[in-house]
């Protein structure tokens, strides 16, 4: 992981492994000087993790959703900004594995 500057404003992801490899695979670059670091993290090691790069300057923000979210929420001095899962997201979800998985039968559980 790199230092940023103090003009390089960080925002810190922090994801499971699956949603890691799927945010990995948007190859999104954000707009210069903004960095984003996706750190993939283990529930147990978030806390710590997320207090060290407080702590060592090297997030402005945290991203995070669900239990991650819950867990860092309050135990931050920074920023802290959780992501809303909705049904209509669900419901998106859903009809884009349709459209991957058309082809083969599968069920949902």
């Amino acid at each position: 992981m790199q230092e940023g500057s103090k003009n390089e404003p960080t925002i810190a992801v922090f994801s499971y492994h699956a949603l890691t490899s799927f945010i990995n695979q948007l190859n999104y670059k954000a707009p210069h000087p903004v960095r984003i670091l996706v750190i993939d993290c283990m529930l147990k090691d978030v806390l710590e993790k997320a207090g060290n790069m407080e702590k060592n300057g090297e997030a402005d923000v945290f991203l995070s959703a669900g239990g991650t979210a819950k867990l860092l929420s309050g135990n931050l001095a920074n920023p802290l900004v959780e992501i809303k899962v909705t049904g209509f997201d669900i419901l998106a979800a859903l009809r884009e594995a349709k459209k991957i998985f058309r082809y083969r039968r599968s069920n949902l559980i």
